[in-house]
């Protein structure tokens, strides 16, 4: 369940991560408020940033995205706050403007084709 407004970029081995939703650890661009040189990025790896993360815009009703894979081999992209679902489709229902949840789709893609999300 990656941060709403992280738009995972590149892999990284940095070993401060121990839960990985989108199956690997990634450095990246943040979408959320004012532009700084350092991401939190254990916060942007693994969401529910509100109140962790000075970026993350109180008035967003979104605390994380999580991808599953389905009995059919397809992908479902789950909108969460209070670590329960506000709504969820297939991933191919991902809004061509949602850069962030369009990238993080791909890193978990990306980590299905590698063996490290079954």
């Amino acid at each position: 369940m990656a941060c709403p407004f992280f738009e995972p970029q590149d892999l990284t081995e940095d070993a401060i991560f121990t839960r990985l939703p989108l199956g690997q650890a990634y450095t990246g661009r943040c979408h959320g408020g004012e532009a700084s040189e350092q991401l939190p990025l254990k916060i942007c790896n693994q969401g529910y940033a509100r109140g962790r993360c000075e970026r993350f815009p109180t008035s967003f009703a979104v605390d994380a995205y999580r991808f599953a894979k389905t009995s059919d081999g397809g992908i479902v992209w789950i909108e969460e706050a209070g670590h329960a679902p506000l709504s969820f489709g297939p991933a191919t229902r991902i809004p061509a403007e949602n850069m962030p949840a369009r990238q993080q789709l791909k890193a978990f893609q990306r980590s299905v084709l590698e063996g490290k999300i079954r």
